[in-house]
């Protein structure tokens, strides 16, 4: 009998919802068992939601190093209320049976919160593997959301709940999980922790592997995305959410129905697709212009965050394109550059080296100029502190390839000139200087510097005097 067993009082308790999980509960519930602790232990409590395959079975050659109970099918939420009124520990983990910790996961964690009392949850991040463990991606979710607070669960929920670790007298006192909600019941109970001001805590590597497979890509899609508006839309009803949150009821929304399209589309459940599409924008505070390109941000980063390709984008385009009325000039030219800037610029931005040999391949026959194209729209874009990043790097690897003609200076100067317009259009100044020095440094006329300095005076004037004219009215 392992020393998780025995302890009468562990530090943590990891609780495992199983339901027709016989295939891959035994990994989760050795990757718990096999991490590294110290006095006091862990437990491992597995809670059997009713299953009709040979879930018991697998379980049954761990005899008491573990807690096995069955329960008549209720659900994962009610499923994980059961092992969290079992559970001893001073902390609670909820792990998915098809998930499993990596090494080092718990005592990570508990590092972190050891001596700060102040601290009721640690979210870990994680790594998304195919069925057969191959690693698809290791988001980085602290990179946008340093800081775990309500304002960014509730804009952003970098959330992956099997690798949390919370006090179980914060989990017990919001109540648990809703029962009544049979999906994103996770999301609903952090917010809920967030509302009542639990402090969280970030460890900044892996501690979990999201193992993806056929059923959890595509299961009950259209009733997560019910599910989720319906979580938010009760979030906003709390009379004791902060003005400063309720105030960006419609960005969050933009974004969440955002979210629902590309889930929905990569999910294969595509007749809801143009719905979502529609109520995002209208929930958009940008131009319908505008609101197409950050949507293409939007759908190539959480492809990326999922380790999937930039194809759904292109598979998203025809959706877009029904939904924004736009001129079919403008966009015959988003068919064309936002698939490129999908496979291969958006590398640049994301540092993505190995990435880049296999993603120009099938744009290989662009001639100079064709590319150039490419990379001045893909600049439109493109975040404005990232533009002088990207455009260095597409420069570098451009000048490698055998084209015909040979990338000039002049082309390097109209690049960082539309990424200095661009950022002065956004009122950026530090990204616009720095922009502007390198299109003066690629001219080769130092000497010219006064007259760069009279364009640079203009065009902010014409920014500003543009952004006065448009006070009072929507981008």
């Amino acid at each position: 009998m392992s020393e998780a067993a025995t302890m009468d009082t562990p530090a943590v308790s990891v609780v495992i919802p199983a339901y027709n999980r016989a295939k891959y509960v035994v990994e989760a519930v050795e990757s718990v068992l096999q991490q590294e602790h110290t006095h006091p232990g862990h437990e491992v409590i597995v809670v059997d939601d009713g299953s009709s395959d040979e879930t018991s079975e697998v379980l049954a050659p761990f005899g008491s190093r573990i807690r096995y109970v069955f329960q008549e099918n209720a659900g994962q939420g009610a499923a994980r209320n059961h092992g969290l009124r079992l559970a001893r520990g001073e902390w609670v983990l909820f792990l998915d049976s098809d998930d499993a910790l990596l090494p080092g996961a718990l005592s990570g964690m508990l590092a972190c919160v050891a001596g700060r009392a102040e601290i009721g949850a640690v979210q870990g991040g994680w790594r998304i593997v195919s069925d057969g463990g191959e690693t698809l991606s290791e988001p980085e979710p602290w990179r946008q959301a340093p800081q775990l607070d309500l304002d960014t669960w509730v804009m952003n929920t970098p959330l992956f709940l099997g690798g949390m670790l919370c006090r179980r007298s914060w989990a017990e006192r919001v109540g648990g999980f809703d029962t009544q909600l049979r999906q994103v019941e996770d999301v609903d109970f952090v917010l809920r922790l967030a509302l009542l001001g639990c402090e969280f805590g970030w460890l900044r590597r892996p501690v979990v592997q999201y193992r993806q497979h056929g059923a959890n890509i595509t299961q009950n899609a259209i009733e997560e995305a019910h599910a989720m508006e319906q979580v938010y839309g009760a979030l906003f009803e709390r009379p004791e959410l902060p003005d400063r949150i309720r105030h960006k009821k419609d960005e969050v929304f933009y974004y969440r129905y955002a979210w629902f399209a590309w889930r929905l589309c990569r999910t294969g459940c595509r007749e809801e697709v143009e719905a979502k599409l529609r109520r995002s924008l209208a929930c958009s505070a940008h131009s319908p212009q505008k609101t197409v390109l950050q949507w293409a941000r939007l759908f190539v980063k959480w492809s990326r965050d999922v380790g999937t390709s930039s194809e759904d984008l292109s598979a998203l385009l025809p959706h877009m394109r029904e939904v924004v009325p736009l001129d079919e000039e403008w966009w015959r030219d988003m068919v064309q550059v936002l698939p490129w800037w999908a496979a291969v610029w958006s590398h640049y931005l994301a540092g993505h080296e190995a990435l880049l040999r296999e993603a120009w391949a099938p744009h290989q026959r662009l001639s100079t100029s064709e590319l150039l194209a490419m990379a001045q729209q893909s600049l439109l874009i493109t975040p404005v502190e990232e533009m002088e990043w990207a455009i260095g790097r597409f420069l570098e690897d451009a000048r490698s390839r055998p084209l015909e003609p040979a990338l000039q200076a002049a082309d390097a100067v109209s690049l960082y000139l539309t990424a200095f317009g661009q950022a002065a259009m956004a009122h950026r100044p530090r990204a616009a200087v720095r922009s502007l020095s390198r299109a003066l440094l690629h001219s080769g006329h130092p000497r010219a510097i006064g007259a760069w300095a009279r364009f640079a005076a203009n065009a902010f004037s014409y920014a500003t005097s543009n952004a006065k004219r448009a006070v009072g009215t929507r981008p």
